[in-house]
């Protein structure tokens, strides 16, 4: 079937949704590109079963029916209607024609996972800015989060993905053991209670623990599309994989609406905000600072971009030198991948119970001195130098 004022590009007709519901047509540009290609079975989609949970009468939205998951769409933080991409097709849309969409949309997204192909639509990024909370003012671009809305169909697939790196590939070589982001059973609370427990430890046997919390600038912003795919490729992800998501990234056109008048620009780098697969990417690609920094014998751990370093020693000198030892290899990465670190916003703790640390000298990162402050703020957790909670 030809789509009237679209000649020589095929659509599907995926009829009456639901009485009141406009028809709705999925268009991909340029399908006729993909005639005479297989249809790989590239990812472990599976035809549906049922729209109902076993045992329950609570629907569930098209990514939990295709993923096989129970308990609704509240598992996945979605409302009926949501807040759509610039395609106009919502979720409730989809939650109500799941007997009608899932066997097309199975094939079109094992036809666009073998041929790298994003249709256009699902690359345009209506994007929204949320004032970053807490800060005194609002004057700069950078006191904003700029998050992308994108098609509900391209987030189905995402998912899909996601889910397939994290089940198949991760299960195989799971990201460092200190990344508490992105690996089931780890999160927040298990991040701050093993760096607690490091310092209780460190305390109670009268030590010294210095401490670095690092902050990456514009970390999901700034890393480049050749530094994720290098990450993917090194933990074994199948290169059709690769290309497909690449091709999501490289095809990004945001659109923004500023004092009334729509703007658009295309994006040349990062990953977007509030993506599917943007935190498992980015943790993919940091894994290989953990792993450096954590074999040159500093203890290091993550929660994705929020990393901190922690050296522990009877003597204030040792522990200095330590640390200092491990910030050029720091240094060295971010040169690698194009990344910085900003010295101003790098806290640096020493976690003791001692008046005098006789010997101790504070670090230089990037030719910048690093000054040493009584607290500092991780993960929403505020830490002060002896530990004491007040």
């Amino acid at each position: 079937m030809t789509y009237p004022g679209h000649l020589g590009y095929t659509v599907l007709y995926l009829g009456t949704l639901k009485s009141g519901w406009d028809l709705r047509w999925l268009l991909l540009e340029g399908v006729r590109n993909l005639k005479g290609k297989p249809w790989i079975s590239c990812l472990p989609l599976t035809s549906p079963t049922h729209c109902h949970a076993e045992g329950s009468g609570t629907r569930r939205c098209m990514p939990c029916q295709m993923f096989g998951l129970v308990g609704g769409c509240e598992d996945c933080h979605l409302s009926e209607s949501g807040v759509g991409g610039v395609d106009r097709i919502f979720l409730a849309v989809l939650q109500e024609g799941l007997e009608v969409l899932i066997p097309y949309l199975i094939k079109i997204f094992r036809a666009c996972l073998a041929t790298r192909y994003v249709p256009a639509i699902w690359c345009h990024v209506k994007v929204v800015f949320i004032p970053k909370p807490g800060w005194n003012s609002y004057c700069e671009p950078r006191d904003f989060r700029p998050i992308g809305l994108t098609s509900f169909l391209l987030n189905t697939m995402e998912r899909l993905v996601d889910r397939f790196l994290k089940d198949e590939i991760l299960a195989l070589k799971p990201l460092h053991p200190n990344q508490h982001a992105c690996q089931t059973g780890k999160s927040v609370k298990t991040a701050l209670h093993q760096l607690v427990v490091q310092v209780e430890k460190a305390l109670d046997q009268q030590e010294v623990t210095l401490g670095i919390f690092l902050d990456i600038e514009e970390a999901f912003n700034n890393t480049s599309y050749d530094s994720m795919c290098a990450a993917l490729a090194k933990h074994g992800v199948d290169y059709t994989i690769v290309r497909w998501i690449r091709a999501t990234l490289e095809g990004r056109l945001a659109m923004v609406t500023l004092g009334g008048l729509p703007r658009s620009v295309g994006v040349s780098r990062g990953c977007p905000q509030g993506g599917i697969s943007s935190p498992l990417l980015w943790c993919l690609v940091v894994n290989d600072l953990l792993s450096r920094v954590n074999e040159g014998g500093v203890y290091t751990q993550g929660y994705a971009g929020d990393i901190c370093l922690l050296t522990v020693g009877k003597f204030p000198n040792t522990v200095s030198g330590l640390i200092q030892w491990a910030l050029p290899t720091i240094e060295v990465w971010c040169n690698e991948l194009s990344l910085s670190v900003n010295p101003d916003k790098t806290g640096l703790v020493a976690f003791t119970r001692r008046r005098k640390l006789p010997g101790f000298f504070e670090p230089c990162l990037y030719g910048t001195t690093l000054h040493r402050s009584m607290l500092v703020k991780y993960l929403g957790l505020i830490l002060n130098s002896r530990l004491t909670w007040r």
